[in-house]
């Protein structure tokens, strides 16, 4: 009797074992990069992120990035050429193409996650001061990797940033969290 019961134990925690593993680890470049800190507001609704952007879009790009050294931080960014297929929020236009801004060098997490060529991305948008960017109308994403929110194949969402509101809705339907942005 006493076998048979370690016995079941065993594997019923051999049995719960794998589902620790199948969340998947983030690397959250604003977070995991040694050296690089910043403060900023954690987004805790989507009303909250919603409100603090300017453009909500669902988009791609295809064309390399630019590695773009910015003088005045001292520090390199990449700037890709989105395509827009669809305008949740904002005065964008659906087919047209806008130029979004990350920290860091093109294919390196560092600083921030990189969005990835031939990727879908349901994106909060802030964009940056025209001043700053010497007239040039450029995009970055609200809460550098929490406006970032991978749609996989199926449809699902995965988000970029592992704290606040859109971790809650990996493995979501995309449907859920635009629903969400309409209400």
């Amino acid at each position: 009797m006493k076998k048979s019961l370690v016995m079941f134990m065993l594997l019923a925690m051999l049995s719960v074992f794998p589902c620790g593993c199948a969340k998947e680890k983030k690397f959250v470049g604003s977070k995991n990069t040694p050296g690089y800190n910043i403060d900023m507001q954690i987004y805790q609704s989507v009303d909250e992120i919603k409100d603090n952007c300017t453009a909500i879009v669902i988009a791609s790009y295809s064309e390399d990035p630019i590695d773009f050294y910015e003088e005045e931080w001292d520090l390199h960014s990449s700037r890709y050429s989105l395509h827009i297929e669809k305008v949740l929020k904002g005065d964008l236009q659906e087919g047209n193409k806008v130029v979004f801004s990350q920290m860091g060098k093109p294919n390196d997490d560092d600083y921030e996650t990189k969005i990835k060529k031939g990727k879908r991305y349901l994106l909060f948008l802030c964009q940056k001061d025209l001043e700053s960017t010497k007239g040039e109308i450029i995009y970055d994403a609200a809460g550098v990797e929490q406006g970032i929110v991978e749609i996989k194949n199926n449809n699902k969402l995965y988000s970029y940033y592992d704290t606040g509101i859109m971790p809650e809705y990996d493995g979501k339907d995309l449907e859920k969290l635009e629903n969400q942005i309409f209400k």
